[in-house]
């Protein structure tokens, strides 16, 4: 490791004078980032801790002085394969697009996102602000945390993101550029299989999911009106272009602490439908509202009041969102009524991936006798998309009086 390389093994290969170089280099090309200046300072050692949680892809480090830890910043590092699989590829391009994703997202909307603080793209790093008193939203959940106004609050950036560019605001040849800025092949192919080819692989699933699920597994592979509408959800995720989006927008890439409300993990930003974010991110809280449900500890005062508060936390973002998204079209109604349909398309997709797939998520783990229900609710909501026009139709499709 002495020649500044990374290495290719899977345990995290980064030893703390690779770590001093690589932020002095950052320092070096811009001066003016305040935030790394202590990597100069000759007192002490630098501190390095790996937070790279339930991530799949990349090396995710926090690194301070060893005098303040609350001068610390956050290294990711892009290696190119999957970090739990090195023997799976996977272009670093990534970094390039995370930083301007970043950049971006923070310059239209500032403090919705960790502060994008440098960039180096031979060693493919992005290093950001350290939002470590922050918490997961969806650990957050789990514990029975529920504000109305943090879900507002992240419909609202969501909101502002995609008003400012959307392509009835800057154009067609604004929107054409910015979607040349964040282009990538393969990870779009990537999302592409993992979200609408893997999980309806009988062969593929069996290996993976719980004997729970495997129970209900031909029901769902088997039902020729669910395909056909997991076809048209992928049409549009393939074909409609309308403004830059987070891409993979769940409870999982937002982080919470009171007010405050940030998201993160933007390599998969792209030019996409407004819906797949919204969509995405609801899916979750639907996962979240079953995980509570079905709890063996329902009666539980706070699985009650969780169970009552998430329909209600699905209809504020939503209704928030529609609210503050700007867009220039002749008839909004009717663009709305589109829109919710495409949202929940996208929802029930979430829903009946993370099911099947190798990215369960959490809410389901803990509680397997909640995943049967969830699945089944993504397998309602799909069939019925296209006739999904407000949230009170998609509330009352994903939760039945047999949920």
């Amino acid at each position: 490791m002495n020649d500044g390389t990374v290495s290719d093994t899977q345990d995290m290969p980064f030893p703390t004078a690779w770590i001093k170089r690589t932020l002095l280099e950052c320092l070096r090309r811009d001066s003016s980032v305040e935030e790394l200046e202590f990597v100069k300072e000759d007192k002490g050692e630098l501190c390095v801790a790996d937070i790279c949680g339930d991530g799949y892809l990349n090396y995710v480090l926090r690194v301070w002085p060893a005098t303040d830890l609350n001068r610390s910043i956050v290294l990711k590092q892009y290696p190119p394969f999957w970090r739990t699989n090195p023997k799976v590829p996977l272009t670093q391009k990534r970094s390039e697009l995370e930083f301007k994703a970043l950049t971006k997202f923070y310059s239209i909307l500032t403090g919705c996102v960790p502060r994008p603080l440098a960039y180096d793209g031979e060693k493919h790093v992005v290093c950001m602000e350290d939002l470590r008193e922050h918490t997961l939203y969806r650990k957050w959940l789990l514990a029975g945390n529920v504000d109305e106004d943090v879900a507002r609050k992240l419909a609202r950036s969501l909101a502002d993101i995609h008003s400012r560019t959307h392509v009835t605001n800057i154009g067609e040849d604004a929107l054409q550029q910015l979607e040349l800025e964040f282009r990538n092949k393969q990870l779009r192919k990537e999302m592409e299989e993992f979200g609408f080819e893997y999980p309806y692989r009988k062969e593929k699933v069996t290996k993976i999911i719980s004997q729970t699920l495997k129970e209900h597994l031909d029901s769902v592979l088997e039902d020729e009106d669910l395909l056909e509408a997991k076809s048209q959800v992928r049409r549009v995720f393939l074909e409609k272009k309308e403004c830059l989006i987070h891409g993979d927008c769940h409870t999982n890439a937002v982080m919470v602490k009171g007010s405050d409300v940030r998201m993160f993990d933007l390599e998969l930003a792209h030019v996409g439908p407004c819906a797949r974010d919204l969509g995405q991110l609801l899916g979750h809280y639907v996962f979240n509202y079953f995980h509570h449900l079905h709890h063996p500890d329902n009666n539980n005062q706070t699985h009650t009041r969780m169970v009552d508060a998430l329909p209600r936390i699905i209809r504020a973002k939503v209704d928030e969102y529609l609210k503050h998204l700007e867009v220039k079209v002749e008839d909004r109604d009717q663009y709305n009524r589109q829109l919710m349909s495409e949202m929940a398309g996208f929802t029930a997709s979430e829903l009946i991936v993370r099911s099947l797939s190798i990215a369960p998520v959490e809410d389901m783990l803990t509680v397997e006798g909640a995943q049967p229900h969830a699945l089944a609710a993504g397998c309602r909501l799909m069939k019925a998309h296209r006739r999904v026009h407000d949230v009170t139709a998609m509330i009352d499709t994903l939760i039945d009086q047999n949920s």
